[in-house]
């Protein structure tokens, strides 16, 4: 007990020594021959002494509620980490289940943008198919618009007075000096 609060009040010559103080401690706290406490203290003790003691007394008492107050703490502490522990399991496991999901959603999302991709590249595609058909509509809209003016006129022709296209009818040579068609098989 080398740690015990010093009187200031005593000089260094006047200290009692540790060994001495726990002897008249353990007198102090227990009945001897039959006598009170207030009857020991004043045969063994000096005042002095009665002052240290009591001073130990109350540091012990506090130091004891300390102890008390600490180990209170600690029980609400072990019960709280407890309750928090059962606590952050279930949130673990939903946390592992939220991973879980995000990578299956991830995986889905690559995907789905991969389609889309390959999607918007055909979509590019018949566009551009789209535009050159147009183009060759436009093309064939003017064509077939000579073409039926070409037939407007021929018709125009047939429906002339006379026969053929404007030509005079000649009849066959005299010496009957003409050529045949070749005929073909077809």
């Amino acid at each position: 007990m080398t740690s015990a609060p010093k009187d200031k009040s005593l000089a260094p010559e006047e200290e009692v020594p540790a060994k001495n103080l726990a002897l008249m401690t353990r007198i102090l706290s227990a009945p001897v021959h039959g006598l009170t406490k207030e009857e020991v203290l004043s045969v063994f003790s000096t005042p002095e002494c009665r002052e240290r003691v009591e001073a130990y007394r109350i540091h012990n008492a506090e130091l004891i509620e300390d102890h008390n107050d600490i180990k209170r703490k600690k029980f609400t502490l072990a019960k709280n980490e407890r309750l928090f522990k059962e606590k952050i399991k279930p949130q673990r496991k939903d946390i592992s289940k939220l991973k879980d999901d995000l990578s299956v959603k991830t995986g889905q999302y690559l995907e789905v943008k991969e389609k889309v991709c390959i999607l918007t590249k055909e979509l590019e595609d018949i566009r551009e198919k789209i535009n050159f058909n147009e183009i060759n509509i436009k093309k064939y809209e003017s064509s077939s618009k000579l073409v039926n003016d070409l037939c407007d006129l021929l018709l125009a022709y047939k429906r002339k007075k006379g026969c053929g296209l404007g030509f005079n009818q000649v009849p066959p040579p005299y010496n009957d000096n003409y050529t045949y068609l070749p005929v073909t098989e077809e």
